[in-house]
């Protein structure tokens, strides 16, 4: 059986979510972003197809779907639509539907890029179906390289521009939507975004209605997620489950590619959800131990934290730089435990994630572009221990990196200009990435390094910070200057360090020699300079 075929797709979702340097804007984007298909798509195929449709049984596996229907929603997810609809229906009412709808998404959501391919789907057997299925993804991604819509209004030099996102300021705000601006003009964009920042929270709090208990609120500005004057600094946390299309390639059908992809959307809810239990569980802990500043909102509390994406196995949260480092750690434990219950194709989702942290003026979108790189760099070493035939094998990590001022575009050349020493390779002072949950058993012939742990690097930063026991606070400082310089300054400090009866944290690492550099596989990095960095920021990763 042979349906003929609408695929959408939404493009450069990350540079449209995070264009602006304002939360609002981002809060909105992302809304927009995760409701277009479910709301702008079947809006206009509710008005104006003409035979008969089925548009909700895709969001219930378990329902039976109206495969009768001329058209039919096969599946919404991933930043993809697919739509099926019979032979009866001709080819230009296919491409007068997909006039339609990228017409609504210009006017109701300009700035945003969508793609589209028209073609077949073979519904016959499972080989026949994962092979029309790829031909249509191909065809998805040639229009992508050969069109390139212009989807923002271009402005004159008469033209205002909008002091959020540089389009045209060509909308007059009547409704306050950005309470705190002195501005009336902005961009259609930029107003988009902002009006949906109501109906984004609501669902928001619908969701996660249990573990709010009406008590506690999503912050929808950057000052308001509580970080300390004194250490303004946020974190912009992008969590990846690792080999997805590898679980998706088992998918032979519509139905299995139906109920997977609804599976690990519950199972990050929920571990969402167990992430915001534990944050509402210590949530008085914040203020009487200094660690945040928390708000309130209305007399209700103000959370230190904001997803921004939420949804398959991709998540994206922004919070305090002091809280980072524990709440990503816990989600990807939560992922672990909640896809167990999982069916044999999708058990066991490792994750990993990339943390940037920097100040909360920064250009919020480099901080996104890094946390990705970051994300990326811990696949890198997850899959030097993976392998498909070998269940166990697969591992969680994380890596971190700081952003001060003006600095290199990328995570490379910022590893190069700004970790790099006499004695360690070019970036050797950045041990990263750490690994959350090791593998139960290793795929390759690399070997796990133990070295690399995640709770190593939180017991040695926590040492650090016990000045009684190990390094006076100087002392850790000068360590810092000092692992950039040579053997015979490094040799000098060690012994300064003995003679006032203070020493280096006494972690159990297996490859670190007596220079503070480390032997054999780590030869040319150390630990110390990470664990320095996060001392400030690590004390509730040990929860």
């Amino acid at each position: 059986m042979e349906k003929k075929v609408i695929l959408l797709d939404v493009r450069s979702i990350q540079r449209y979510i995070y264009a602006a340097n304002k939360l609002r804007t981002n809060i909105g984007a992302s809304y927009i972003v995760e409701n277009l298909f479910s709301e702008k798509l079947v809006k206009v195929l509710e008005e104006n197809f003409k035979g008969t449709t089925d548009l909700t049984s895709w969001k219930n596996p378990d329902e039976k779907s109206g495969d009768d229907a001329q058209c039919q929603i096969a599946y919404i997810g991933g930043g993809n639509a697919m739509v099926l609809f019979d032979h009866s229906v001709e080819d230009d009412e296919l491409k007068r539907l997909v006039a339609l709808f990228s017409q609504k998404v210009m006017e109701e959501a300009p700035g945003l890029h969508i793609g589209a391919a028209i073609g077949a789907l073979d519904l016959s057997d499972d080989e026949s179906y994962k092979n029309s299925r790829n031909k249509l993804f191909a065809a998805l991604k040639q229009n992508q390289n050969n069109i390139i819509p212009n989807v923002s209004l271009p402005y004159t030099g008469f033209t205002q521009i909008c002091d959020i996102d540089g389009e045209a300021a060509s909308y007059y705000d009547n409704d306050s939507l950005f309470p705190n601006e002195k501005h009336n003009y902005y961009s259609h964009e930029a107003a988009a975004k902002a009006k949906a920042v109501e109906q984004s929270n609501k669902n928001l709090e619908g969701m996660f209605e249990a573990e709010l208990m009406s008590e506690y609120v999503f912050p929808t500005e950057i000052d308001r997620l509580g970080q300390k004057e004194q250490k303004s600094y946020i974190a912009v946390v992008h969590i990846d489950g690792n080999n997805m299309g590898v679980k998706f390639s088992g998918c032979n059908n519509l139905a299995k590619h139906r109920t997977l992809s609804a599976a690990i959307k519950e199972k990050t809810k929920n571990s969402f959800a167990k992430l915001l239990t534990s944050i509402v569980k210590e949530y008085a802990e914040y203020k009487e131990k200094g660690i945040l500043d928390t708000k309130k909102d209305h007399g209700k509390n103000v959370l230190p934290i904001r997803p921004l994406i939420l949804g398959g196995d991709d998540v994206t949260f922004v919070c305090p730089a002091q809280v980072a480092v524990a709440y990503a750690k816990r989600f990807i434990k939560y992922m672990k435990e909640e896809s167990k219950e999982l069916d044999e194709e999708a058990r066991s989702i490792d994750c990993c994630g990339g943390i940037s942290i920097l100040p909360e003026k920064y250009p919020f979108f480099r901080g996104y572009v890094l946390s990705e790189q970051l994300c990326d760099a811990a696949k890198k070493q997850m899959r030097k221990l993976w392998n498909k035939d070998v269940p166990g094998s697969g591992s969680s990590w994380l890596d971190f990196v700081f952003l001060h001022g003006e600095q290199a575009p990328t995570l490379e050349q910022i590893l190069k200009n700004e970790y790099s020493a006499e004695l360690g390779k070019n970036g050797g002072m950045h041990f990263g990435p750490y690994c959350v949950i090791p593998p139960e058993k290793v795929g390759t012939e690399e070997k796990f390094d133990e070295d690399h742990l995640l709770d190593k690097l939180i017991e040695c930063a926590t040492k650090f910070n016990d000045h009684k026991h190990y390094m006076a606070k100087n002392k850790v400082k000068e360590l810092r200057a000092v692992l950039q310089k040579d053997k015979g300054s490094i040799d000098n400090f060690m012994v300064q360090l003995s003679r006032i009866n203070q020493k280096l944290p006494d972690v159990d690492y297996k490859h670190l020699g007596e220079n503070c550099w480390g032997t054999g596989v780590n030869k040319g990095y150390t630990p110390f300079v990470d664990a320095i960095e996060m001392m400030e920021y690590i004390e509730e990763a040990n929860k």
